[in-house]
């Protein structure tokens, strides 16, 4: 019931020598997914509000500054150095897209 993340290269952007698969945070405690359900609906993380347990979901690199934001809300929330990990990791990964060209992140449920 975990969300991994992965930070891949754009199919539109890839040369046809790279690896798609940049980095990969691993959610298989569903320390994520469970932090996400107390944040989700309240109106501040509009992007995360759309990732679910079962289903992916793609961010491009547009949308990094307002994810980084959210996740700092969502700081907020964590009860747990796991969840504050998980959140730590996620923010590298994003910061790593925003200094990378072509990159998005994929949110993937189980």
């Amino acid at each position: 019931m975990g969300i991994d993340v992965q930070l891949r290269r754009s199919l539109r952007l890839r040369d046809s020598g790279e690896e798609e698969l940049v980095a990969e945070v691993g959610d298989g405690a569903a320390v994520f997914a469970h932090l996400l359900m107390r944040a989700q609906g309240g109106g501040k993380t509009p992007i995360l509000d759309r990732a679910y347990p079962y289903s992916d979901m793609i961010v491009v690199a547009a949308d990094f500054p307002g994810l980084l934001g959210e996740l700092a809300e969502l700081r907020g929330l964590t009860t747990g150095a796991d969840e504050l990990g998980f959140i730590q990791r996620l923010e590298e990964l994003t910061d790593r897209g925003l200094q990378q060209d072509g990159l998005e992140l994929h949110f993937l449920g189980d």
